[in-house]
């Protein structure tokens, strides 16, 4: 699953007001496409590894808890602008999937610049790259959000997730929410 789809699915989640009203339809072409980008690779890693090995800067930990189970990976996306925040065709959002232990799990973006961040994750419990949801529309797969807001009618806002990074490392905890 790509940026994109990661992104939409949690986006159409929120909008939909019930944390996981998004539908197993391929996100429809940007009405932009940039044909000249490729989008971000995936960086995949064992619990509590370095996954993304960018030189240099500041890093952001974000340690991932309450995992119903420690079956397959957990995707987390890093977004930097405000304006990007869960939009399928983010250029900027970084991705990784990482495993779980003991139903926690650990991931690090490296070389991490000062600024404004946050966080959407989603634990795919199967592996299959794919939002599980049940007849109704409802995620059966665990989701969560930096900050931990609370799910409220309509998309989290940026101003609710958002977390400073200064000249420091940075770490932040994500409970998953499960339907």
């Amino acid at each position: 699953m790509n940026v994109a789809q990661v992104t939409r699915t949690l986006a159409v989640i929120f909008l939909a007001g019930c944390a996981g009203c998004a539908p197993n339809a391929d996100p429809a072409p940007s009405p932009n496409p940039a044909p000249d980008v490729a989008p971000e690779p995936v960086s995949v890693a064992e619990p509590g590894t370095t996954t993304d090995e960018s030189p240099g800067g500041i890093t952001i930990t974000v340690d991932v808890t309450k995992l119903r189970s420690s079956d397959g990976m957990v995707q987390v996306t890093l977004y930097d602008k405000a304006d990007e925040f869960l939009m399928e065709d983010s250029k900027t959002a970084r991705i990784v999937r990482v495993g779980i232990e003991d139903k926690k799990s650990t991931c690090e973006f490296a070389g991490v610049e000062p600024g404004k961040y946050a966080v959407a994750l989603m634990h795919d419990e199967d592996n299959d790259g794919e939002m599980k949801k049940s007849l109704i529309g409802l995620p059966k797969e665990g989701i969560g959000m930096s900050n931990n807001g609370k799910l409220k009618f309509g998309p989290p806002k940026w101003e609710d997730s958002v977390f400073d990074v200064g000249e420091e490392d940075v770490s932040i905890e994500i409970t998953l929410l499960y339907m």
